[in-house]
């Protein structure tokens, strides 16, 4: 299709006889029916409501969202045993997983996630010391269903 120019517009040839097609404007007062746009019927909407309603469609629900938590007073701030540490990283292991499963819903989920895996690993667990009466790592026997 070619771009519509003032000889392609589909009015009549009888329409193009007026003094304003021909580009002498004398008054603001125009002819009767110069207002008439041929193609503008197709842009107007007389129930703009109920078309809006059409286009948006039937609503959805609200997304569930699950609260993950991140942080726990019942956990001490750092691991005194195998069982600790262990109950520490389940709990972030499982937190972490429902934050990123609700991506979509919570904003900077992947940030949280790496945050409170850093906390877990850099504060909560406690680095290895030469000493064993100071490092629970070295203190104990680790258990098989640790």
């Amino acid at each position: 299709s070619k771009p519509m120019d003032q000889f392609s517009h589909g009015l009549p040839a009888s329409a193009m006889t007026d003094s304003f097609s021909k580009g002498a404007v004398t008054s603001l007062r125009t002819d009767p029916g110069s207002a008439a746009y041929p193609f503008f019927g197709r842009l107007r909407k007389d129930d703009y409501d109920n078309v809006v309603k059409a286009l948006m469609g039937d609503p959805r629900q609200d997304p569930i969202l699950i609260p993950s938590v991140l942080t726990d007073e019942k956990l001490p701030a750092v691991a005194t045993d195998y069982q600790t540490a262990s109950s520490l990283l389940l709990r972030v292991c499982n937190a972490c997983s429902l934050l990123m499963q609700q991506r979509q819903l919570v904003k900077n989920a992947p940030a949280f996630v790496a945050s409170a895996a850093q906390h877990a690993l850099t504060f909560a667990l406690p680095m290895p010391d030469l000493d064993k009466s100071r490092c629970f790592w070295r203190k104990g026997e680790m258990r098989r269903e640790t």
